[in-house]
């Protein structure tokens, strides 16, 4: 394992403030002089190329961020109606991208990345921490749709009812207009 930059034995306030001005979109010497600013004394403070490295790092990481955000919005776009199913396979779907780009890395000849035991069974678990996600939100959608369903029904033996009992029966616009009100709130 390699060992910790500079940067990365410092406290992690300071890291997380090169992060931050890294994300705002400050150059090398402006994250510098920031620490400066900071107090960081002249012993702890990174080397510009380190600083460089530890930017380039935080680069790909960011660029993967947005990467993310962009696929969870086209995931969720594209997945069923319930926002919270959506965003419930939209996280899985990217835990999933996450864990086979892991993999892959770690297949890799021109990787450097090896898979330790500990890793190995980390990513184990994050597989099966991936299987009881994706039984759970079946489950969740399962037991949604039966409710709906129920409630469907319930609505339109009430509708049912009504039309037994009115003057004439409603129209198939008018029980469509109707269910629209009660699921929609059109109308």
């Amino acid at each position: 394992m390699p060992r910790l930059s500079r940067i990365d034995q410092m406290p992690a306030d300071i890291r997380d403030a090169i992060a931050r001005k890294r994300e705002a979109g400050h150059t090398i010497d402006q994250i510098l002089a920031h620490l400066e600013a900071l107090g960081v004394p002249p012993e702890e403070m990174p080397s510009r190329s380190g600083l460089g490295r530890k930017i380039q790092s935080i680069d790909r990481v960011l660029e993967m961020v947005r990467s993310s955000r962009g696929m969870t919005e086209a995931l969720v776009e594209r997945l069923g109606e319930a926002k919270e199913g959506r965003a419930a396979r939209a996280n899985i779907e990217l835990m999933q991208a996450l864990v086979m780009q892991l993999l892959a890395a770690a297949a890799s000849e021109e990787s450097d990345v090896l898979l330790s035991a500990k890793e190995a069974a980390l990513v184990a678990k994050a597989l099966a921490d991936l299987s009881r996600a994706q039984k759970t939100d079946m489950e969740n959608t399962i037991r949604l749709k039966r409710e709906m369903a129920a409630e469907m029904e319930k609505k339109l033996a009430e509708l049912g009812d009504e039309a037994k009992a009115a003057a004439r029966p409603p129209t198939p616009d008018e029980m469509i207009a109707r269910i629209r009100a009660l699921y929609v709130g059109e109308g």
